[in-house]
């Protein structure tokens, strides 16, 4: 039972940069309002409808849900670029486990793009994030090695490998796409850049580095043209719940 929502905004990103802080806040009140109304619709839709489908459709509807509410709760001119939201201790392979289960979900229609997790994590791996943010900034980079398939192959494969020493989480995001020039690749998290895609905007993998830098991770890419990318992500463990 997949659900999607379009959102598409006639501002390019170099035009969002240039406005002022009061033009962006008009802005952004507007979406706000604008999304809340069918959010709440959608809300109803969802409850209504819950005791008919599957508990794994279910699950991911709320999900879905939360995530909008998450989204929305964030737009606003003062936080962006800052981390408003709670941190908590999260058990780390059950987070990435929820987000790339959403995201396959929004490919249903697509069955020859695959997502596959190899997880080699011990037991009981936590780290401390804002857990909205996190979700949103490898949501956005599983966006960007989607957006990179290779049309000339007729599998689209995204490998998301896991793995952890005493005091580090590591995360490769690896795509099989048409890969990046290597004089291209130090500019791929700048805000605004945007290489051979039809509705890119550029803000992904920007939005996606900033917030990691706010919780001291590193990110870095490799590519080979016609073969592949892999986005490498560095984080700090934390202890475990008590």
């Amino acid at each position: 039972f997949p659900v999607t929502i379009t959102a598409q905004s006639p501002l390019s990103s170099q035009s969002l940069t240039s406005l002022s802080h009061k033009q962006k806040e008009k802005i952004f009140s507007e979406v706000r309002h604008d999304i809340k109304s069918p959010l709440t619709s959608l809300n109803y839709i969802v409850n209504a409808i819950q005791p008919k489908v599957h508990e794994n459709e279910r699950m991911l509807l709320n999900q879905s849900l939360e995530r909008l509410n998450d989204i929305i709760s964030t737009l606003n001119v003062n936080k962006i670029g800052e981390v408003n939201s709670p941190v908590t201790n999260e058990i780390f392979y059950s987070l990435i486990h929820r987000i790339v289960a959403e995201k396959r979900n929004e490919l249903l229609d697509r069955p020859k793009i695959q997502l596959n997790i190899t997880s080699a994590l011990d037991y009981g791996v936590f780290c401390k994030l804002n857990k909205t943010e996190f979700s949103r900034a490898i949501s956005n980079i599983l966006n960007n090695a989607i957006e990179a398939k290779d049309e000339k192959k007729e599998f689209h494969c995204i490998e998301i490998i896991l793995s952890n020493n005493d005091e580090q989480i590591f995360i490769d995001i690896k795509d099989n796409g048409v890969g990046i020039a290597k004089e291209l690749i130090e500019h791929i998290f700048e805000d605004g850049y945007s290489k051979n895609k039809i509705n890119g905007s550029g803000l992904g993998l920007s939005i996606a580095k900033k917030y990691l830098d706010t919780i001291n991770a590193s990110i870095s890419a490799q590519s080979s043209i016609g073969k592949s990318t892999t986005l490498s992500i560095v984080l700090n463990r934390s202890e475990a719940a008590p």
